[in-house]
């Protein structure tokens, strides 16, 4: 929050990365700074506002890396737009303002863009941010017996995990699931430990268009699919389903799906050949709105007016954790070892 304030941009860093890896993105993001303490700047701990500058919708808020297929961490640089329209999102969806303002753990990694929900939706909502500083699985444990919590963000592994440990939180009352396909059963577990007042929400969203930019809201009656539903896009923000050809697909088949919103991405940083591959311009998307929209190489269909439904990857790109990994990052560091010749790296599911 300093540091936008400041009017600077900030890059998420985990300790838990290898050392060549914070090498690359400190040069590729140009950092001049690094922080591992806020010091207070005032003995109340506060700051003139008139300290700060002003920053533009249109100024860059932060950097954060994911997977490159190339074997190298990728840049993807969100303006304050794109961050303020995710929040009017997310306020709107996730808080309900009859109740107290909530209360948020911090438990993963912030090199997640899951960390921007537990972040800056608590600030917006004027509620509170937990820092649970254990290890996630740790941390999970601990949030599944912590009565303060109200609202959860996780991923369906790690949801998967709460609901053995839940029995019930008195003042849990909405979760957001993301980073990964959210399975019936698992949607089923997890609404039977919550108390029925509980809102479970599966939000869909790649780190290009902004942390969430589609959402449904599970409805056991209603949501008998082998998967929970991604939802309708979010306010402003527009989807498309091409097949091979660019055309669009009819209800019911599956197509590559297509996102735009306000201040999304418009590119990697320092990578304009990926950025041609996977920001396209309404001149080659034929029959779709104008402006860039962001490729995400998901499969997904309509099963229903107005909800679609996610259908996995067109590549090999995984998720562990709700995090992005391409195959040929874990390739590139292991050739990276002396004994090491070729490496191949993929999943198989037993």
């Amino acid at each position: 929050h300093g540091v936008l304030r400041a009017g600077g941009v900030f890059v998420m860093l985990s300790p838990d990365d290898p050392a060549d890896r914070h090498t690359a993105m400190a040069a590729d993001a140009d950092l001049l700074l690094i922080l591992d303490e806020l010091p207070v700047t005032a003995d109340d701990g506060r700051v003139e506002t008139e300290d700060f500058p002003l920053v533009s919708l249109d100024d860059l808020a932060y950097i954060l890396y994911t997977s490159g297929s190339t074997g190298e961490p990728k840049g993807v640089p969100i303006s304050h737009r794109g961050l303020a329209d995710y929040l009017d999102f997310a306020l709107v969806t996730y808080v309900d303002v009859s109740e107290p303002p909530p209360v948020i753990p911090l438990h993963s990694a912030l090199v997640f863009d899951l960390t921007v929900t537990s972040l800056f939706l608590s600030m917006v909502a004027r509620g509170r941010v937990v820092v649970f500083p254990q290890d996630p699985v740790e941390a999970l444990g601990v949030i599944a017996s912590d009565d303060r919590i109200s609202l959860l963000k996780a991923t369906p592994s790690q949801l998967e995990l709460f609901s053995r440990l839940a029995h019930g939180s008195r003042a849990l009352r909405t979760v957001i699931v993301g980073g990964e396909a959210f399975r019936r059963p698992v949607a089923e577990r997890l609404a039977a430990v919550c108390s029925e007042r509980v809102r479970i929400f599966n939000e869909y969203g790649p780190t290009e268009a902004v942390v969430g930019c589609m959402v449904h809201q599970w409805n056991a009656a209603a949501d008998l699919d082998a998967d929970v539903p991604i939802g309708h896009a979010s306010p402003g923000a527009a989807l498309a389903l091409l097949d091979q050809g660019g055309q669009l697909t009819p209800t019911g088949t599956w197509g590559e799906l297509y996102v735009q919103r306000p201040g999304m991405a418009t590119g990697y940083l320092n990578r304009p050949e990926l950025t041609a591959e996977r920001f396209l311009t309404d001149s080659v998307l034929d029959g779709i709105s104008r402006g860039v929209w962001y490729r995400t190489g998901d499969r997904a269909r309509i099963v229903r007016p107005g909800v679609l439904t996610f259908g996995g990857r067109k590549d090999d790109q995984l998720k562990v954790n709700g995090i992005r990994l391409e195959p040929a990052e874990v390739e590139a560091a292991l050739v990276r070892h002396p004994r090491v010749d070729t490496a191949l790296a993929r999943i198989w599911h037993a």
